[in-house]
């Protein structure tokens, strides 16, 4: 798959994220968290970089959690959630892994439909899951 094709991919996903943050009335620190999760994977092309991000995030949090700063807490772990749930949406994409969230997997079938890509191109098809 071209890399101009992972990036809209990445990007719709990442704008259909967004929209859900604000589909109910929610604290600003979480739309805040989520928000700052989701424009953050937009510049991740490989998932070494997911992982740092994450792990960084979740460090950020418990760091949070130790100062019983709980506002900035549930900031930082809307973020690690967010970032984590790209990463499931972007495993789809790259193939190659034995777990698959099906909740990501409905989400990228909704933003290829919507790009009007096929299915059929996603790492995920193109890999053997029998081996």
């Amino acid at each position: 798959m071209k890399e101009e094709t992972i990036q809209k991919i990445k990007e719709k996903a990442v704008k259909n994220g967004i929209k859900s943050l604000y589909t109910e009335k929610k604290n600003p620190f979480i739309l805040d968290g989520g928000r700052e999760g989701f424009e953050m994977s937009l510049t991740f092309n490989y998932p070494q970089d997911f992982h740092s991000a994450i792990r960084g995030a979740e460090n950020e949090a418990m760091k949070l959690m130790e100062k019983k700063d709980v506002d900035k807490y549930w900031r930082a772990r809307y973020k690690v959630l967010q970032l984590q749930w790209m990463f499931e949406i972007m495993k789809y994409v790259w193939g190659g892994y034995n777990t698959y969230s099906a909740r990501a997997g409905i989400a990228i079938s909704k933003v290829m439909q919507e790009l009007g890509l096929d299915e059929k191109e996603l790492g995920y098809y193109k890999q053997d899951l029998l081996t």
